[in-house]
């Protein structure tokens, strides 16, 4: 085989900077499995092997599939339908003008692969999701966060649970990239950050930043001043700390994969999406927050009127903690009514506590009932003596 000037090298599809650094670890390790199903160590070795028609690439891709359908863990096949299909994709689809081609026409021009060719000899077989990933319910959520989690995690899941980031886009968030205001911050995503190549925002409530700033307070690792999640030699937490960090907690609290479902980090998205939902959000600013776009389903790109709605529909009633459940929009007035009132009354009781206390109480005779406080005081050592004092006829009112 004679390889075409107009190709590159395995080394510069992996690290293509058309895509982001999540898909250049994926193309990594495919090439990885690729090369060690075909007894090598290293994807040149495998290439070269094609070059000097020692295997022709259809060869190794049925090898490479094979390899992948026969791996097993604890018994049961280690990758889906669905993610061998997606490596086959990009070791030899065509690609698009975004990513780039695949792998093999990249490698080894069109001169010497065939995209027709390849689909007629390396069938991928069934392609579907053999798992969901499924949500904790906020009930769970909400005594993890609170009974389980150490600051570092409680934060973690905080941002996953109220902005649908993938762990990647939460791990690699930097304080430069938070904007605070007025009971909220936004957080930018650049375009090279996120799956979709597209810039996005979301949005942290007020829960979440206390949260972030109470596991920072002291906090003196290397990065911890540059990166919300630091990790230990200065760079942000690796994706895997991550990952099994929210994994042990998923698993504390009980909740275990079966055949059908699986807890990850990923499920914060599913949680994230039907909380934003409930907030009253319309559904194109949900899937523009959370980043859930396809080729179908264009971004919703009106950042301001998203951060509008986002203020009037979520900051205020999206808790994690202290009643996990976000308020339904058709409550939402009934629920500030009664913020309001609650609000007053504590004003009231405030007044209240400070007109008692700049009365000398002490002045004041026992009476019958005070003097039977008192001694219950006395035993339990509880009630100050000028607390149990009046005008003489009826006891201090404590209503």
């Amino acid at each position: 085989m004679m390889l075409s000037r107009d190709v590159i090298s395995w080394q510069s599809w992996v690290k293509s900077p058309a895509v982001g650094k999540e898909t250049q670890a994926r193309r990594k390790l495919v090439l990885g499995h690729w090369a060690k199903a075909n007894g090598h160590d290293y994807p040149q070795a495998v290439i070269d092997d094609i070059v000097l028609d020692k295997a022709t690439p259809y060869d190794t891709i049925n090898r490479f599939l094979n390899y992948l359908r026969d791996q097993e863990e604890d018994g049961e096949s280690r990758y889906a339908p669905s993610t061998i299909a997606m490596y086959r994709s990009m070791m030899g689809g065509e690609g698009d003008s975004k990513s780039g081609a695949g792998f093999f026409l990249s490698v080894l021009g069109d001169e010497n692969f065939s995209v027709s060719k390849f689909n007629r000899l390396c069938p991928s077989g069934d392609d579907y999701t053999s798992v969901s990933k499924k949500p904790p319910t906020p009930g769970e959520l909400e005594h993890i966060l609170r009974d389980l989690a150490n600051p570092r995690d409680r934060s973690l899941l905080g941002v996953l649970a109220v902005t649908g980031f993938r762990i990647t886009e939460a791990l690699t968030r930097k304080f430069s990239d938070l904007v605070r205001k007025d009971g909220y911050a936004t957080i930018k995503l650049q375009a090279a950050a996120t799956k979709k190549r597209y810039k996005r925002v979301a949005y942290l409530t007020q829960e979440i930043l206390n949260w972030i700033d109470n596991y920072h307070n002291g906090l003196t690792v290397k990065g911890a001043n540059e990166w919300l999640f630091p990790g230990e030699s200065g760079g942000h937490l690796s994706k895997q700390s991550g990952y099994e960090a929210i994994k042990a907690l998923f698993e504390r609290e009980g909740l275990k994969d079966s055949e059908e479902e699986i807890y990850s980090p990923h499920s914060m998205r599913v949680f994230a999406i039907s909380a934003l939902r409930k907030c009253g959000l319309q559904e194109g600013m949900v899937d523009a927050i959370v980043g859930h776009v396809t080729r179908t389903k264009k971004a919703y790109d009106d950042n301001e009127e998203i951060e509008k709605a986002w203020m009037e529909r979520c900051r205020d009633t999206l808790r994690l903690v202290k009643g996990v459940e976000v308020v339904d929009s058709k409550n939402r007035e009934e629920y500030k009514q009664l913020r309001k009132k609650v609000d007053d009354q504590n004003e009231i009781l405030e007044e209240f506590v400070r007109l008692l206390r700049s009365v000398d109480l002490s002045k004041l005779p026992l009476t019958d009932y005070g003097r039977a406080l008192k001694a219950k005081a006395d035993a339990q050592k509880t009630l100050p003596e000028n607390l149990l004092r009046d005008d003489g006829n009826q006891p201090v009112s404590s209503s």
